[in-house]
């Protein structure tokens, strides 16, 4: 059964992109289906949001005359600014955003040659750089009185990735992007500092030159 076009499209924002178009193309998936992939995992976290997020929640305590709606309205308004600049370049090579998580997001870059994983790894490290760019006019950020200095620490792997559907039939689902290539990614950005783009082993032993 194809899902029509208006569900889809109110379904695309809490889907990866390739499930959505699936979908669209009339495929049905089970609770507990698991679909094994190959490619570059992307973990990107925002960095500098703690403090200014802190800095608008006291707004939000402070500003009288029923006016302190406006720190959450101005926190979402960043938020979306940010996160627009940083998945417009993932679209653009290729890559599809799996999740949100707080300040942070996690992408994904399918090879369709497993083969040959040198021209998704490319794509995928230019992406990386594009994103560091893309956040470069939007910092830093003003509030109130002060300003908050904003920028991203990005992690990349190559490697198997596996998405699993979870949920109850009718009820709830999730699909959920998982396997070692995201693991590392994770764990690479964990050793990033702000504005650094860290491979982890899993891209380095593949790219010529980078070992």
């Amino acid at each position: 059964m194809t899902i029509p076009a208006k569900t889809l499209r109110a379904i695309a924002a809490f889907i990866p992109s390739n499930i959505a178009r699936r979908l669209a193309g009339g495929e049905t998936f089970a609770p507990g289906q698991a679909i094994r992939g190959e490619g570059v995992a992307l973990f990107v976290d925002v960095a500098g949001f703690t403090p200014m997020a802190e800095q608008l929640v006291n707004l939000m305590e402070t500003t009288a005359n029923g006016e302190g709606h406006r720190g959450a309205e101005e926190l979402h308004r960043i938020l979306n600014r940010t996160f627009t600049a940083l998945i417009r370049p993932i679209h653009q090579h290729g890559g599809i955003v799996t999740r949100f998580s707080g300040d942070a997001l996690a992408a994904f870059f399918p090879n369709p040659n497993p083969q040959n994983p040198q021209p998704v790894i490319r794509r995928a490290l230019h992406c990386a750089a594009r994103m560091q760019e893309a956040l470069q006019p939007l910092t830093p950020v003003p509030v109130e009185d002060q300003t908050f200095p904003i920028s991203i620490k990005v992690g990349l792997s190559y490697g198997d990735t596996v998405t699993i559907f979870l949920g109850k039939p009718g009820e709830y689902r999730e699909v959920v992007l998982a396997g070692p290539a995201l693991d590392e990614a994770t764990q690479a950005e964990h050793h990033a500092q702000r504005g650094d783009n860290i491979l982890a082993p899993g891209i380095i032993r593949r790219l010529p030159g980078l070992d």
